[in-house]
């Protein structure tokens, strides 16, 4: 039957993530093989920290996605050694596989126990992507819709991502991100620390970071393009 597997993080990833931490004085235990309960101690440890929503983007970019397939290596964010969907509300294409296996084992009539798991499991992951992907760009595109009348009001946000040209922030109101360029941060020369996920200004020393809440404006909202373009609050 087709399990929900949810892979331990890559080695790259977790060192990525120890830098992270050990920048912020913690540390992530377990050695090379940290278990879910490293991780969920990591995120008690921390939830009175006022950078606590930035760890915990920081500890969630860190895993994988999951997928199907017939061998189950476990589900680490569940911290189950097997997990399969079932059922569900929705009633996706997995459960209904598991279902029929189940009635093949139990000898009902015009059951195939005998399927292509592994085919059957690319296919039922690349289905649910692909499906994530129209249901997330439809909604994308009706909130950018809707905010293009918007264009020089500001709201309250998050930065969800940090790159060498900008800040990705998510607006609490709407749930959806745009771009701030780092052209827009002010009469500075910010520099991107890969380690501690920041832009840092080279002469005020400013620090942009994961999950800061930064109050921004909408500077353009295209729904054909996907593209929210924000400015900082205090300088639109």
């Amino acid at each position: 039957f087709l399990a929900r597997i949810h892979e331990r993080p890559t080695e790259l990833k977790l060192e990525t993530l120890r830098q992270y931490l050990a920048a912020r004085q913690l540390q992530l235990g377990g050695g090379a093989q940290p278990e879910p309960e490293h991780l969920q101690a990591l995120l008690l440890a921390i939830d009175e920290r006022p950078d606590a929503a930035a760890i915990q983007l920081a500890v969630l970019q860190s895993l994988p996605a999951a997928v199907y397939a017939p061998s189950s290596s476990g589900h680490f964010g569940l911290a189950l050694d097997d997990y399969a969907h079932f059922t569900s509300p929705i009633r996706r294409y997995p459960d209904l596989l598991l279902h029929r296996a189940l009635y093949a084992l139990l000898g009902a009539p015009d059951q195939q126990a005998s399927e292509d798991w592994v085919a059957l499991g690319r296919h039922c992951s690349e289905r649910e992507r692909r499906a994530d992907q129209a249901g997330w760009g439809v909604t994308e595109a009706l909130k950018l819709d809707f905010l293009a009348d918007r264009v020089g009001q500001s709201f309250a946000g998050t930065v969800t991502g940090v790159m060498e040209f900008g800040l990705f922030v998510e607006l609490a109101e709407f749930g959806l991100s745009g771009l701030v360029h780092i052209s827009e941060l002010g009469q500075d020369y910010f520099v991107y620390d890969s380690e501690q996920r920041c832009l840092r200004g080279r002469r005020s020393g400013r620090i942009f970071e994961l999950g800061q809440e930064m109050d921004v404006t909408i500077a353009a909202a295209n729904a054909a393009s996907r593209k929210l373009d924000l400015v900082p609050a205090a300088v639109a």
